[in-house]
């Protein structure tokens, strides 16, 4: 896993690259605690350069979801493609997530 984390008035904005994948799960705690203490409304993952993802990763990005409700922040998905949108679609995130593809 590959993230860049930066942020603007009102949001965390989180850029994943490469794969998210079981491997990963270790490091993905940090950036749990990263979005919790900024606290702030919004929450924007960029998936563009997600190339891979497994169940594992689905799995972070439902914790991310819980620390983002938990907070009261949206959270967003963006420009999801290949195979991680598939994987997303067929897991149904787009039920509990906002997945935009501009």
């Amino acid at each position: 896993m590959q993230c860049s984390v930066t942020t603007s008035d009102d949001s965390v904005n989180l850029t994943f690259s490469k794969r998210l994948i079981y491997s990963d799960t270790a490091g993905f705690a940090p950036l749990l605690e990263q979005v919790k203490k900024h606290g702030l409304p919004n929450c924007a993952v960029d998936l563009k350069e997600l190339e891979h993802i497994d169940s594992s990763g689905l799995r972070m990005l439902l914790l991310l979801h819980d620390v983002c409700r938990d907070i009261g922040a949206q959270l967003v998905f963006k420009t999801t493609q290949g195979q991680v949108h598939t994987m997303l679609m067929h897991s149904r995130f787009d039920t509990i997530v906002t997945i935009e593809n501009h």
